[in-house]
């Protein structure tokens, strides 16, 4: 007989593997930076966008997490148990088995000065104040550009709110270290002052 319960098939009455403990504090932000550092080198500026753009696709479990690894080119962490069984446990204990708080452990916060000029550019383009954006108005703000840094998918909904443009931007931030490189990513797609 095979247990429902379980997320991968075992017989009932057969022992329970064990719980791995939970690595400590520094293990866990060695492995985090190690995450942080394998995901940037695989997408470049776009890899926590792309890490949530997979985590929305994929169920909050062991199975998902490992596809999400897969899909964002870091496959090697998961064919090595060891790594890859801690970085499981680490996703459902410290974070719920949440991208979204994974996303933003790995991502860090984002500096006051950055947090500073997406709220400006954001406050810009909302020139009614409302806190979000029609698309269509969005759109005639929208400066054409062959970058693959620009928002596009932004024209997928209706309206635009300040939350999603902070996560866009946010998670961009956490992948450029250069104050003036993320500045020109984020005006250069938007006709802003």
């Amino acid at each position: 007989a095979v247990s429902e319960a379980s997320s991968s098939p075992r017989v009932i009455g057969a022992p329970v593997p064990p719980t791995p403990p939970m690595p400590s504090q520094h293990a866990v932000k060695n492995l985090m930076n190690s995450i942080r550092m394998a995901l940037v080198h695989h997408n470049g500026p776009l890899a926590f966008v792309n890490l949530r753009k997979a985590g929305a696709q994929m169920p909050p479990n062991e199975f998902g997490l490992k596809q999400v690894l897969c899909k964002v080119g870091l496959q090697d962490i998961t064919k090595d148990k060891v790594t890859f069984d801690t970085i499981v446990s680490v996703f459902q204990r410290s974070f719920n088995s949440n991208y979204t708080q994974f996303i933003a452990a790995l991502r860090r916060r984002i500096p006051e000065k950055r947090d500073r000029l997406i709220t400006k550019v954001f406050s810009e383009l909302d020139r009614k104040g409302t806190g979000s954006i029609d698309t269509m108005a969005l759109k005639e703000l929208f400066i054409t550009t062959n970058s693959s840094l620009a928002p596009s998918h932004f024209f997928d909904t209706a309206v635009v709110t300040q939350s999603m443009f902070m996560e866009y931007y946010s998670d961009l931030s956490a992948a450029i270290t250069n104050d003036a490189h993320f500045q020109t990513a984020l005006t250069s797609s938007w006709r802003v002052a």
